[in-house]
């Protein structure tokens, strides 16, 4: 019986108060209130107001707080400030002109592309021009790194004649 009546008890002392909040009436009803409701005296969020798990927000953070966005939205800039500068990247670019070899059965199947000046091989590529015949009886069997340096092909000929392939290279100069 009585919590059917403490909600009907509370909406009436609210309305009390409201009605007459700045009467001593008023007053007398708000002091009643807050002694039987003593939650009701202070907003829930006053007490927890800027805290989280017992940490503090500031908007210049030391360590254990939690920081708080500028008027943009913005962490501080004590937050996230560079850290030391990384190795450097793939810097001195160039693909190398080609290499034209000419494989006929008395040359060598293995070729090689080797980077100029200490830079590194990224990658490597060629070409195999066709004949007037319609086909070129030349396969490239093998293209791969060899060394940081040298890129490797494997030249396979399918007939006895000669043919010019052309070989290819990316070099760079890689930090480390």
């Amino acid at each position: 019986m009585m919590r059917e009546r403490l909600p009907l008890a509370l909406s009436t002392a609210a309305l009390v108060v409201a009605l007459l909040g700045a009467t001593s009436l008023g007053r007398a009803a708000t002091d009643a209130i807050a002694k039987n409701v003593p939650y009701a005296a202070v907003a829930g969020f006053a007490k927890n107001a800027g805290k989280l798990n017992g940490h503090s927000a500031s908007a210049s953070p030391k360590a254990g707080q939690i920081p708080v966005l500028d008027s943009s939205g913005k962490l501080p800039a004590a937050i996230g400030t560079a850290g030391p500068p990384g190795p450097p990247g793939v810097s001195a670019y160039e693909q190398l002109s080609p290499k034209i070899v000419t494989i006929s059965n008395d040359t060598s199947r293995d070729q090689t592309v080797t980077c100029p000046g200490g830079k590194a091989v990224l990658a490597g590529g060629f070409n195999i021009p066709q004949d007037t015949q319609g086909g070129t009886g030349v396969k490239v069997t093998e293209s791969r790194p060899l060394s940081k340096s040298v890129w490797k092909f494997r030249i396979d000929l399918g007939t006895s004649n000669p043919k010019s392939v052309g070989l290819y290279a990316i070099c760079a100069d890689v930090g480390t």
